[in-house]
């Protein structure tokens, strides 16, 4: 795990690729090296993982080729094999199997891999640049293409180059609405995210996107009983589980509790010789609080566990610094928890942690996606006409004077949504309006722009429930909640691994029949049914819980005195793209519930306080 930096075709100094592995030292901090000649400028910072040796260190080199990798190839040890017939190696690493697989198979090359990487590949002679990223984007790679080519891990690494940074409308209509960038935009205008499964090839000066794998549509379903699905599932994950135990470092698992983590903690303790280090971060709130139930789990399935409770006091730090680990503007308040459990795992020796993300998304985990598929068949029993109908009558009922005016139980945010659900047509739409935070109209008061509500496709041959696990997969998964993993962890030189993750799991999941996944009662029906051999019924079938933390009865005082900051005119006019009237009279309804003890639209003043966080910490 590493951090990567560099430029091609541009006229930037070796000073600027300098400054650019500066900016992201934290995510490799044992060994530092860059490339610089002729305009070519690649640097690399090292979180040593696999063969600690000096003679792993990169930007590797072989005969043409110069390569800065970020990630982990898990099964590089058996393209090595195959490769000993053409090719000597003088490492132990990945990163040599990859350079020379390349080489040797190019492009082709990325159909033998499995694991999580981006990296930058240069051949000296060609001029060919390849930026990959895997299949699913757990490892972030990203680029810019104003005076020549840039690239680097994060995008505080481009705040280093001279080059013009305009904040991207759509990305922040987007981020007010789900409360992160969606797709391959940024924050900026003119940097870009390479897409999971995709590769930016540079060459002659342009760049060419080319895709390389999706996220297949689980249209082709396996003809297997449930029991027979369930045991090569519960195979196929064994073996995807144990090789991301692949390290020269101490490994440990974040367990929250759930399913998800709950399983991979499982299925590593029973195949291992020694026990498995779990790690869990508690609250002092019990609604937000699985401390107890991963201690249960750690006991039954017998972890070496290790736990913390938390308090404000203890994430006040990670609060205040927030915007030092995230680079664009993010409102998951679980990037305070996911820092913090990193550290843990940090102060007790471990150096890789895996997690459980990827199996609500593929495994229907989500309780959500059942209610909205159900307001979706009502709806569909309404003509279009008569759902417009009723949206028009909304407004006139409850023009926009009066929903501003009626404080009481966030009327006019409830009308809002109300008349947006009814102006939906399929599921896409509907699903969209369902998780946005806010309204067309509340973000065209709160925008000093025109918004766009720009949709995103999905297939349309897949069922309701579905087509939401799609949405969710291409776009919450690896904008927000990897994003988030890799930021929070990178931050402390934590590796973070996400073995379900592994793209056999994904391909096999897709062609799972939607049933096994969600039986009308049941979420993560078939993951449940492998954990009932290793849990109790008790720790399996419980409630739901999110990982986020309770940001407001944590930092109600400490969110007062921010907003007075943040949401003050001056502040405000030199964002210059929010309204301070609109910003003013969010802050007046906050101030106007909190006399009376009660929360209003908490997620909403926090994007809003979040965002001017951002702004302050790294827009000049």
């Amino acid at each position: 795990m590493c951090g990567i930096a560099g430029f091609v075709d541009s006229q930037f100094s070796e000073a600027h690729l300098l400054a650019m592995q500066q900016t992201l030292k934290h995510r490799g901090p044992d060994a530092s090296n860059h490339f610089f000649d002729n305009g070519i400028a690649i640097a690399h910072n090292r979180l040593s993982i696999i063969d600690l040796s000096e003679t792993a260190n990169q930007p590797f080199f072989f005969k043409h080729w110069i390569l800065a990798f970020n990630g982990e190839i898990y099964n590089y040890q058996s393209i090595r094999r195959e490769l000993e017939a053409h090719y000597s190696f003088q490492t132990n690493s990945d990163t040599e199997v990859l350079i020379k697989g390349f080489d040797r198979w190019g492009v082709a090359v990325l159909d033998k891999l499995v694991g999580m990487f981006a990296f930058a590949l240069y051949h000296s002679q060609t001029k060919d640049l390849y930026l990959v990223r895997d299949r699913l984007g757990v490892k972030p790679l990203y680029y810019s293409l104003q005076k020549g080519i840039s690239f680097a891990s994060e995008v505080r690494a481009f705040h280093a180059l001279p080059i013009q940074l305009t904040i991207d409308q759509q990305s922040v209509e987007d981020y007010f609405r789900f409360g992160y960038v969606l797709g391959h935009k940024t924050i900026f205008r003119d940097i870009f995210k390479v897409r999971p499964g995709h590769y930016i090839h540079w060459r002659n000066g342009k760049a060419a996107e080319k895709c390389y794998w999706t996220i297949p549509a689980p249209v082709d379903k396996l003809t297997l009983d449930e029991r027979a699905a369930t045991d090569a599932l519960e195979e196929m994950l064994t073996d995807a589980f144990i090789q991301r135990l692949v390290s020269d470092v101490p490994v440990g698992v974040f367990l929250s509790g759930g399913v998800d983590s709950s399983l991979v903690a499982a299925l590593l303790q029973k195949n291992s010789t020694k026990k498995i280090r779990t790690f869990t971060i508690g609250f002092d709130q019990f609604a937000y609080d699985e401390m107890p139930f991963a201690k249960k789990v750690a006991e039954h399935i017998g972890t070496e566990h290790i736990d913390l409770r938390l308090n404000v006091t203890s994430a006040e730090a990670i609060f205040q610094r927030f915007y030092d680990i995230y680079d664009e503007p993010f409102s998951d308040t679980s990037g305070i928890p996911t820092a913090l459990v990193a550290s843990l795992a940090k102060d007790n020796g471990v150096k890789v942690v895996l997690s459980g993300d990827g199996g609500d998304e593929f495994f229907c985990g989500y309780t959500h996606y059942a209610r909205v598929a159900d307001m979706g068949k009502h709806l569909e029993r309404v003509p279009n006409r008569l759902r417009y109908l009723a949206a028009n009558m909304l407004q006139l009922l409850a023009p926009d004077s009066l929903r501003d005016s009626i404080w009481h139980g966030n009327f006019g945010h409830r009308i809002d949504r109300m008349q947006a659900l009814l102006r939906t047509q399929g599921i896409a739409q509907l699903f969209e309006a369902s998780i946005s935070n806010q309204s067309t109209r509340s973000l065209e008061r709160l925008l000093t722009f025109r918004c766009t509500n720009a949709e995103r496709k999905l297939p349309n041959a897949l069922s309701a429930i579905e087509q939401m696990m799609f949405w969710d997969a291409s776009y919450f998964l690896p904008d927000d909640l990897l994003m988030k993993v890799d930021r929070a962890t990178m931050f402390h030189s934590v590796e973070g691994r996400e073995p379900f993750l592994d793209h056999r799991v994904i391909q096999f999941s897709q062609q799972l029949p939607l049933e096994m996944k969600f039986d009308g009662r049941t979420n993560k029906r078939i993951l449940k049914n492998i954990l009932s051999k290793y849990l109790p019924s008790h720790l399996i079938h419980r409630p739901k819980q999110g990982f986020s933390i309770p940001i407001f009865a944590w930092f109600g005082q400490q969110l007062d005195k921010q907003f007075d900051e943040y949401f003050s005119k001056n502040r405000i006019d030199q964002i210059g793209i929010l309204n301070y009237q609109e910003v003013a009279l969010e802050l007046k309804k906050y101030q106007y519930y909190r006399k009376q003890g009660q929360q209003y639209n908490m997620e909403k003043m926090w994007r809003l306080l979040s965002f001017c966080m951002w702004h302050k910490r790294w827009v000049k």
